[in-house]
């Protein structure tokens, strides 16, 4: 063999092996792709929401965390009426893979919070959940909204829920079980249930069978009936921490804003509807009144509930057999704090009777 010969030859030979090695670089890349992609979360800004189901009492079941995408551009930002259909996010199939002995007894909820001091006007400790309805027709009673040290517990509990779920899909191969979406996570072991370990009971490894309340004084999981032949519906709200104002509300405490519903049919399918309070606030309760004189001064004193409007009235004796509220009234109100307040008459009548209404 000559020696140009021998140089087309090599030169073919090293041909071969770049074009064996472009194929063995595209067979990693596409690994990469289809094998190595993780749940998607990050709870800083506008935060995902987060729907996780789990049976505890049957430990040989699978956990399933789902990212339905962010809390505020996806739920709270849709027009009132607007119904969304999310097996997008959660398919049917991928209930069915956790759960294949059928969906009785699963338990749910749907929370999401951020971390940092504050987000587009919300200050840190926003959460929001779910609360189950027990008639699927009626709206569940608002939850309270607690302070800003105690929803940041909450917070963290619900924060942990994504980023555990994160941690674990970056050791599983990625499947329709394990997407950026969804993972579907090991169980039994602690470090795994990330979902059981911090709605049910956080110092409890493996968690409880109860109904998961993130550390709140309500339950925010819905179970699935047994038989399930019809939709179940949990409330979802947002709970700002106490002392900061609610434009949904115009609260700075009380009730937390009611967003609408999630509902999940018997095949599997979850939607979301954007809905306005189907239920009547409650009148805040009527005050009770103390009454001190200091020279030509009385002083009406009362507790007040938040958001409230309390109107002053006045008669003498003989005015009593009148309606309270024909009796004379100044022209200033007070809009209830949540603390005692108090209206100042100045008068010289030593025969003077009040009255304080609340709506």
């Amino acid at each position: 063999m000559s020696y140009s010969e021998k140089r087309k030859l090599s030169a073919k030979n090293s041909i071969h092996l770049l074009f064996r090695t472009f194929l063995v670089l595209a067979a990693v890349s596409a690994g990469r792709f289809v094998y190595g992609q993780t749940f998607q979360y990050n709870s800083t800004g506008d935060a995902p929401a987060l729907i996780g189901f789990r049976v505890p009492s049957s430990p040989n079941n699978f956990e399933l965390v789902a990212n339905l995408g962010n809390v505020i551009t996806n739920f709270e930002n849709l027009p009132i009426g607007t119904t969304v259909v999310l097996t997008n996010r959660l398919m049917p199939s991928q209930l069915t893979n956790a759960y294949p002995a059928g969906f009785d007894n699963i338990q749910w909820s749907v929370s999401a919070a951020f971390s940092g001091l504050s987000y587009n006007g919300l200050p840190g400790g926003t959460v929001w959940l779910t609360v189950p309805r027990a008639d699927p027709n009626s709206q569940t009673t608002p939850p309270q909204r607690f302070g800003q040290g105690g929803q940041s517990q909450i917070r963290g509990n619900m924060t942990a829920v994504g980023n555990g779920a994160k941690n674990v899909s970056g050791t599983l191969s990625s499947n329709i079980n394990n997407t950026v979406y969804t993972v579907r996570e090991p169980n039994p072991t602690s470090t795994t249930d990330n979902y059981s370990y911090w709605v049910g009971a956080v110092f409890d490894p493996n968690s409880n069978p109860s109904l998961g309340t993130f550390d709140l004084p309500y339950v925010v999981e819905n179970t699935m009936p047994s038989p399930f032949t019809s939709a179940i519906r949990s409330d979802f709200y947002r709970a700002r921490p106490t002392g900061s104002t609610d434009p949904g509300t115009g609260l700075t405490n009380g009730n937390a804003y009611y967003l609408g519903y999630f509902q999940i049919d018997p095949n599997g399918t979850l939607s979301f509807t954007r809905a306005t309070a189907s239920t009547t606030p409650s009148a805040p309760p009527p005050p009770v009144l103390s009454l001190q004189r200091n020279g030509a001064t009385n002083t009406i004193s009362f507790a007040t509930t938040n958001g409230a409007t309390y109107k002053l009235y006045f008669t003498n004796a003989a005015g009593l057999t009148t309606p309270l509220t024909n009796w004379p009234s100044p022209s200033t109100n007070i809009t209830g704090t949540g603390s005692a307040s108090s209206f100042m008459d100045v008068t010289s009548d030593t025969n003077r009777f009040y009255g304080v209404t609340a709506h």
